[in-house]
């Protein structure tokens, strides 16, 4: 598996129900690890990326990455207070 990461956000019509930092060697490949890795709660998938290496480092603790985060948890991510 190439080390690409993308963020996925997952929603449901009237929800935000979490988003997820996850490796794959491709979009498709990440959204595949997230059903895997039993954090993919359903609902529609965006996602952003390939998300370089060192970008992700920067902004994203490791222990923050493959796993679902809630709105609060993304919140200092992104600058947004949850």
């Amino acid at each position: 598996m190439d080390d690409l990461w993308f963020y996925l956000s997952f929603a449901d019509a009237d929800h935000f129900l979490g988003g997820a930092y996850v490796r794959g060697g491709s979009l498709v490949e990440a959204v595949t690890r997230s059903h895997v890795l039993g954090i993919n709660p359903g609902g529609e998938v965006m996602s952003i990326g390939p998300i370089p290496e060192p970008a992700l480092a920067e902004h994203v603790e490791v222990e923050d990455r493959e796993r679902l985060l809630s709105k609060s948890e993304l919140g200092p991510v992104f600058g947004v207070e949850g």
